[in-house]
């Protein structure tokens, strides 16, 4: 990619800095643009949704019968965080080398 991408509009702060970082640390192609775009949008999903359970101020919440049940935000942010988790694996970020030499990294 010759032209440095610039982050979508609408993203917050946070991501902001975040997909400038990526772009910075990582050799992008036009497919990982589209990817990482979609991580930071589930990061502020996700960012969203914890904010919204904080002010309600329970993971739980009671049903049109009045029984305890599990907000329904807690399913938002669970799904948009794992949507982040398997952003930055499409993105081979988590990728580690193995070495097969048991000495490398030790200091003696």
């Amino acid at each position: 990619m010759t032209d440095r991408p610039k982050p979508p509009t609408g993203l917050s702060k946070k991501s902001v800095a975040f997909f400038k970082t990526f772009i910075d640390d990582y050799e992008v192609e036009d497919s990982h643009v589209e990817v990482l775009t979609r991580v930071c949008e589930s990061m502020d999903r996700a960012d969203q949704a914890a904010a919204g359970l904080k002010k309600h101020g329970s993971l739980m919440t009671k049903d049109r019968f009045g029984r305890e049940r599990a907000h329904p935000l807690v399913q938002v942010e669970r799904q948009a965080r794992a949507a982040i988790i398997d952003g930055i694996k499409a993105l081979g970020v988590l990728k580690q080398e193995k070495t097969g030499d048991r000495y490398s990294g030790k200091v003696f």
